[in-house]
């Protein structure tokens, strides 16, 4: 089942007989948002159409579903992340809603069943760079989870595989886009480890280290580390750490699943470069089970007070409530267990955006120590804002450090393309200004005049 099925899937279900007097009832307000959400993106990409398709499908819906399906798909409104988020929440609200939900899971995020030799597998999108050779193998451990963990990490890859694009393309807001899927447009990110300042030292590193030279180093195998599970990911805005931190929790969901559209192999694709075939980056620590929180949802929460008598099970807790993780209770305990049993990789984005006091940075720190003391097999890696974490009462003891390098010209030209490829794909760019656009045609200092480039 593709994204389009579970769009029209719920506009069908609202449509109905019974699910008209569900909108009436209560389900009104989800199928007003989803609603609303498609006429915008249909008028801002479709300047000249008069009487929406979608009034046409709610007055004769048998009649017109083709039609809208084809509409839908022809304007890339098929593949929009709040649109397909919005139809979620509508079917949820409807007759067999969780049954449509649970089969586009099951389908859409489908899991490898066997070792399979996979030839020039691409990540739902055409010309990303991120195929898989042929010589290339993905094993699934699906067969390894509980039906709760099961769930959750499919919610992971679901929350994770969106790029918002207001921070990244000004023109976003004018044209009715909203998001790309990640795995189209992510380009490998580098670092340099070791000292952030002359009077900063963080431990962990001896001082012969390679990955204490002043040089960048792929993030990934700057992180495949197994001597040292704790870090620090330090970038100023719009350099990707949060990209990285979703990119990273969503490879790790799918390698757990067994899925196609993210896995380990993905997460180790080199970036390109011209007249090189590159090694895949080293990854040794295999599939963790990822779990990633955003901190600035903690602040207001019990686990983060100055006198929480039970700071650890306050944390769990706070992530079964919405919004701080609204994850399952089973789906909790699960992790909790297999954080025990197998290690994980727990993230903690946004150190620099929490509000308060002086008492919730010591709750933050505090939750830390805890989580490394009680769960001596998971990694943890948060990130921050340089000027935050300079301050010497937020560095964290054993953590090392990572600091985000500016892109290079490489790493410029491989996201123009990916980004142009994707916004092709979803409408915003014909394919012909996709291949002119995305450097294809132009010398590279001409792509600096492109929205997506200068950002970086």
């Amino acid at each position: 089942m593709e994204p389009i099925s579970l769009i029209m899937g719920a506009l069908s279900a609202a449509a109905s007989t019974a699910g008209k007097e569900l909108v009436k009832k209560g389900a009104g307000e989800a199928y007003e948002k989803l609603k609303s959400l498609i006429v915008y993106r249909i008028r801002a990409r479709k300047a000249d159409s008069t009487e929406l398709i979608l009034d046409k499908f709610e007055q004769k819906p048998e009649i017109c579903k083709d039609l809208l399906t084809d509409e839908l798909k022809e304007l890339g409104i098929a593949s929009d992340g709040d649109v397909i988020q919005a139809a979620e929440a509508l079917l949820k609200l409807m007759p067999q809603g969780k049954k449509v939900i649970a089969q586009y899971y099951s389908e859409y995020h489908a899991p490898v069943t066997r070792i399979e030799h996979v030839e020039h597998l691409t990540v739902n999108v055409p010309k990303t760079g991120m195929e898989v050779s042929e010589q290339q193998v993905i094993e699934t451990n699906s067969d390894q989870l509980t039906p709760a963990l099961d769930a959750y990490l499919k919610k992971v890859m679901t929350d994770n595989r969106m790029l918002p694009l207001e921070g990244i393309d000004p023109e976003v807001r004018r044209d009715g886009g909203s998001s790309m899927q990640l795995e189209g447009v992510y380009t490998p990110l580098f670092a340099r480890s070791g000292r952030s300042d002359m009077d900063i030292r963080l431990g962990g590193l001896a001082e012969d280290d390679p990955r204490e030279h002043d040089r960048p180093v792929p993030l990934v195998e700057l992180f495949n580390t197994p001597d040292q599970p704790w870090w620090v990911l330090l970038g100023d805005p719009g350099y990707g750490k949060t990209t990285f931190a979703c990119f990273l929790a969503f490879c790790m969901a799918g390698a757990l699943l067994g899925s196609k559209q993210g896995n380990l192999t993905h997460l180790k694709t080199p970036l390109p470069v011209e007249s090189d075939d590159p090694d895949p980056y080293d990854w040794d620590l295999g599939a963790l089970l990822p779990l990633k929180v955003v901190l600035r949802r903690l602040a207001d929460q019990p686990c983060l007070a100055e006198n929480c008598p039970d700071r650890l099970s306050s944390f769990w807790n706070s992530l079964g409530s919405a919004p701080p993780g609204n994850i399952e209770d089973d789906g909790i305990k699960d992790i909790q267990q297999r954080f025990r049993d197998h290690g994980g990789i727990l993230i903690l984005d946004g150190l620099d955006e929490v509000p308060g006091d002086a008492s919730v940075r010591c709750g933050i720190k505090e939750l830390i120590r805890v989580v490394k003391e009680t769960y001596d097999r998971v990694r943890i890696l948060v990130t921050s804002r340089p000027y935050a974490y300079e301050k010497k009462e937020w560095q964290l003891p054993g953590f090392a450090l990572a600091r985000l390098t500016p892109f290079n010209d490489h790493q410029i030209k491989a996201f123009i393309h990916r980004w142009y490829d994707q916004a092709a794909l979803n409408k915003r760019v014909l394919p012909a200004a996709s291949r002119i656009c995305s450097g294809r045609c132009l010398p590279p200092e001409a792509c600096w005049n492109f929205p997506a480039v200068r950002c970086c």
